[in-house]
């Protein structure tokens, strides 16, 4: 009986580790390395709210949001939704995860949103009112030199979980209850 159930466990943790090990792969080989994990529910919320306050206060006809590495799509679909005046670039260099993004976007019919496949470091990020950004720590220093040289005055900057890297400093740093592992933190700044 104790060698049946240590057989059972035996076998499920091989499986595990298995799935594991072919999740990773498909990361390091599909989506350069990056996980493609969707933004807590809460924190895209309060990411909507920020947005429309700041389309409110800038009052523009035209305003323009960008989601660096945007992923499937999930945020940046749901913005789209919420403001059909404004236009929504999504970047994503993962091939698989972009046409996704672009097949859920062409079911929903949206036609503010438009997703680029491209790294976002060549995309230049000039006359953009917001960007959004759920990237890994080790992007943050060199997207920080960037958004510097590239932001407009004024450009409202959200990051998930990670500070900006090259002397920013947030505006606000909001603790976000979420059931999301490690998605409990949005750093605010202004260009």
């Amino acid at each position: 009986m104790l060698m049946d159930i240590l057989t059972l466990i035996n076998e499920i943790l091989f499986w595990l580790a298995l799935y594991f090990l072919l999740w990773n792969g498909y990361f390091l080989f599909f989506n350069k390395g990056v996980p493609n994990i969707k933004t807590a529910p809460a924190i895209r919320n309060h990411i909507l709210e920020l947005l429309k306050a700041d389309i409110a206060i800038k009052n523009k006809s035209t305003y323009r949001i960008i989601d660096l590495g945007c992923g499937n799509g999930a945020l940046s679909r749901q913005i789209a939704k919420a403001f059909p005046q404004a236009h929504i670039i999504g970047i994503e260099i993962s091939l698989p995860s972009f046409l996704h993004a672009q097949f859920i976007q062409k079911i929903h019919k949206l036609e503010n949103l438009t997703y680029i496949r491209t790294n976002f470091m060549n995309y230049n990020l000039a006359n953009t009112d917001a960007i959004l950004i759920y990237l890994t720590i080790y992007q943050m220093e060199a997207l920080g030199e960037k958004l510097k040289n590239e932001t407009s005055p004024n450009t409202l900057i959200t990051s998930n979980q990670f500070p900006l890297g090259a002397g920013w400093e947030p505006i606000e740093v909001s603790h976000i209850k979420t059931f999301a592992i490690n998605q409990d933190m949005l750093y605010i700044y202004r260009s």
